[in-house]
């Protein structure tokens, strides 16, 4: 089996770091020893939708819309037929918003592809941060980062889940996102895919279905990391309601009379601080490496003056060209009388 993964316009549709989700397919159909290739589609270029099982679509600025608007008109008719005929379809943000009839922005009006109902006008104040919804689709919430102008109204179309936390597709009716046959439109970066790992299997059993067709049932995959990170997304964010227009949103780091072990994961299990997601353990500047270094040691791993003392041990500094103008004149004797030196003129008495 093998999938190709086609990737619209990455030279105009560049922004948020979402050509992670096209790694993140690829990536998860490599594991699993499915085949996988990856074609960018740039600005102008023909597109045979044929050959696509997957099209990914990123975020991008107002002016980029303007600019792909006359390459839109030109594929607008396969688009179609490929969204029609079951192609699944990935859209983030600027990409989400052209997937419908227009785009109204502060000083005109983008036109879209209109395969779906939906438009989207641009508005004062961006609504911007983290997002929790809770999708019919998946049995976990989905967890993202929204950073829009535009309030996307979807009318009749069915959204792709529930705000718990955030914003949304306006800000005001709760919801987040699209679904149409196998397309997902959605605001969500971070990217979205390798936070939410069931959302890409989503894609990509769809994918595969529509390809080779029977019951396909993706290998599980371990997915620990993934889901660590995102359950520190959820501890901090999820369940809690949004606030009304004009309202302050605070969003506390922990909750009420809770502390929180800086090394301790949302698992129960307790690392040192300097401990990555490898497991090795590193000095305090350590690095992926494994190499250890001093507190001020340089990245090549040279140790430089003293290392960082151990847990409950205060640190004792002795002088030198490090402590050169730290103390007062007065401690500066006294630490030259207990070594045996004069103050006056450096020798030994």
């Amino acid at each position: 089996m093998k999938l190709t993964i086609g990737y619209l316009y990455p030279d105009l549709f560049d922004l948020y770091g979402d050509r992670g989700n096209v790694r993140c397919l690829y990536k998860r159909l490599q594991w699993r020893g499915i085949g996988a290739e990856v074609v960018p589609f740039l600005s102008g270029s023909k597109i045979d939708f044929s050959a696509v099982d997957i099209l990914c679509w990123g975020g991008g600025s107002d002016r980029s819309q303007e600019l792909a608007a006359g390459y839109l008109r030109e594929i607008r008719r396969d688009f179609r037929e490929y969204v029609e005929a079951d192609g699944v379809v990935l859209a983030v943000c600027a990409a989400f918003q052209l997937l419908g009839e227009y785009y109204k922005t502060e000083s005109g009006m983008v036109e879209g592809l209109g395969i779906l109902d939906i438009r989207t006008r641009w508005e004062p104040g961006r609504l911007v941060g983290n997002v929790v919804l809770e999708s019919p689709l998946f049995r976990a919430p989905v967890v993202g980062f929204e950073n829009h102008a535009g309030r996307t109204c979807i009318g009749n179309h069915t959204p792709l889940g529930k705000v718990l936390f955030g914003h949304g597709n306006t800000g005001q009716d709760g919801c987040e996102g699209v679904v149409y046959r196998n397309v997902i439109g959605t605001y969500l970066h971070g990217p979205l895919l390798p936070k939410n790992p069931e959302v890409c299997d989503f894609l990509l059993e769809r994918a595969l279905k529509r390809k080779y067709g029977g019951n396909i049932a993706l290998e599980e995959l371990g997915d620990l990391w993934e889901n660590r990170a995102k359950s520190r997304i959820l501890e901090r964010y999820g369940g809690r309601p949004e606030f009304g227009p004009g309202e302050k949103r605070k969003v506390p780091e922990f909750g009420p009379g809770e502390k929180r072990k800086v090394q301790e994961f949302v698992s129960g299990e307790k690392h040192e601080a300097q401990e990555f997601v490898s497991g090795e353990k590193h000095g305090a500047q350590g690095f992926v490496s494994g190499e250890k270094h001093g507190t001020q040691g340089f990245r090549l791993g040279k140790k430089r003056g003293m290392r960082e003392p151990g847990p409950g041990k205060k640190r004792k500094n002795k002088p030198g060209k490090r402590n050169e103008g730290r103390g007062t004149e007065e401690r500066m004797k006294k630490g030259l009388e207990k070594r045996g030196l004069n103050g006056n003129n450096m020798e030994r008495r």
